[in-house]
């Protein structure tokens, strides 16, 4: 049986150690410029930590008990003179569940109560970003109705 809620802050390492999977994940598949022992670095846990502030958004997927997905998020308002004026936006910046309990809609679930917190907020619309690489990803959003908006390029000197 699934359940959902928000993590309590004492959950931290658990969510610290579900996106070590998905960091290392990430740095062997699609970005091998990621520093592989950022995780091991106490700046990590300090980023994690921040969601469990007010104004930042965690929510977890359990499996008997275990936490076995997250997502989370934050608010980027824009000031009235930037390019898109005025705006609230909602940073939908980590969402994992682990692969084995995959396939189940947990992460169409957990999307679902990230939309309605930014809602909460006044927020008027969500970005995230995902490795172009990343086609799995990239049809699991789409799948939820998010759209193209940004691309970035790089190249390495």
């Amino acid at each position: 049986m699934y359940t959902f809620k928000r993590p309590d802050p004492t959950e931290l390492e658990q969510v610290c150690e579900l996106n070590k999977y998905l960091f290392n994940l990430s740095r062997e598949e699609f970005d091998p410029s990621l520093d592989a022992n950022w995780p091991n670095k106490e700046s990590y846990r300090q980023f994690f930590k921040r969601y469990f502030d007010d104004g930042n958004f965690i929510f977890a997927v359990y499996f008997e008990d275990q936490m076995v997905g997250y997502i989370s998020g934050s608010i980027d308002e824009m000031p009235e003179d930037s390019y898109r004026g005025r705006q609230k936006i909602a940073l939908l910046e980590n969402l994992m569940v682990l692969p084995e309990h995959q396939k189940r809609h947990l992460g169409s679930e957990l999307d679902k109560h990230f939309r309605q917190w930014a809602k909460r907020q006044g927020c008027n619309r969500i970005q995230v970003s995902v490795f172009a690489k990343n086609t799995k990803a990239l049809a699991f959003y789409r799948r939820l109705g998010y759209t193209d908006y940004d691309m970035n390029l790089e190249v390495e000197l």
